[in-house]
């Protein structure tokens, strides 16, 4: 199963599911226990500094509509990513 990451007010935002529980390595991961669903916010590539790297979040909340409201109320001085939760 892929997600395809979308782009929302300059930024990128990706769906992700991951394990409930960090996979041991040397394991495989054990399905039973659950996996958690997060959104990643990403800067675009454009959007980095000359030598920087991409700067990016995770919302635990995981709905993309939760973060298009986020990156719609952020205030004009900040940006979504630096914002607290």
């Amino acid at each position: 199963m892929s997600f395809a990451f979308r782009f929302y007010g300059g930024l990128e935002i990706h769906p992700l599911v991951c394990p409930h529980r960090p996979t041991e390595p040397g394991f495989e991961h054990n399905s039973d226990e659950g996996f958690d669903a997060v959104v990643r916010i990403q800067e675009c590539p454009e959007m980095r500094e000359p030598g920087g790297q991409l700067r990016s979040r995770v919302s635990g909340r995981a709905s993309v509509s939760y973060v298009e409201h986020l990156i719609d109320t952020c205030l004009p001085n900040q940006t979504v990513i630096d914002m607290k939760s």
